[in-house]
């Protein structure tokens, strides 16, 4: 792209000259499949199926298929409400509740192994790469906390959809909105039985607002420690 006719070089994720940077956020997107490989439990084969399945690509038509399964059973759902409210008798009540409980109860489960895999992700790719393009922004602009937002702003106009303040920002909703509902939707086990909680989309709304003040500053304080440290400058 040539140079830039600012006083310091602008960057763009995936358009970056330098190769440390681009390489090392390729590499981001490999972490997700190596945490699950090792900190899964089970046989080697078991492990490998889960490493595959966090792979770059094939995790987000992973992803886009839970998606899928959820809208579809929410739908069911809403229907089997509807029919409920029509029921005539006590036995057709009886089973209107029933399906309506048995649709409920699907719905969270897929839920709940979306949020299992959510949880690789955003440890492995978007926490890293939210802290590296920080790091790496607050190493490159000069002038203080005025030159680093006429750095960001004079790239968002440039390129909006890949410019680095859309892909931090994309990365820590992901890190929050995972954090809220990983309290609230994550399966627990009892006496060696897995359980599925009940989802409370008002519980989980309120712990995503409340992880706000918990992640954020943790992560620019990453940030600026890897910004402050001698050696490589991008």
């Amino acid at each position: 792209f040539g140079r830039s006719s600012l006083p310091y070089p602008l960057t763009f994720n995936c358009r970056n000259n330098d190769i440390a940077w681009g390489t090392l956020s390729a590499a981001l997107t490999f972490v997700p499949s190596i945490l699950i490989f090792v900190c899964m439990d089970g046989s080697f084969g078991d492990r490998i199926m889960f490493f595959s399945l966090l792979l770059p690509g094939v995790l987000l038509l992973y992803m886009a298929r839970q998606g899928w399964n959820i809208l579809k059973q929410t739908i069911k759902g809403y229907k089997a409400a509807i029919r409920l409210g029509k029921a005539t008798n006590e036995t057709e009540q009886r089973q209107m509740e029933e399906e309506e409980q048995k649709v409920s109860a699907q719905q969270q489960e897929d839920k709940s192994n979306f949020q299992f895999f959510k949880i690789f992700e955003v440890t492995g790719e978007s926490m890293s790469q939210s802290i590296l393009q920080t790091s790496i922004i607050l190493k490159k602009t000069i002038g203080g906390l005025g030159g680093l937002w006429d750095f960001l702003v004079t790239e968002f106009n440039m390129y909006p959809w890949s410019s680095t303040i859309v892909v931090v920002l994309s990365s820590l909703l992901s890190l929050v909105l995972t954090g809220g509902s990983m309290m609230t939707e994550s399966v627990f086990i009892i006496n060696g039985i897995t359980l599925t909680p009940y989802h409370s989309l008002a519980f989980t709304m309120v712990n995503t607002i409340m992880m706000i003040p918990v992640l954020i500053p943790r992560l620019f304080g990453y940030s600026l420690i890897m910004a402050s440290l001698n050696g490589w400058n991008p």
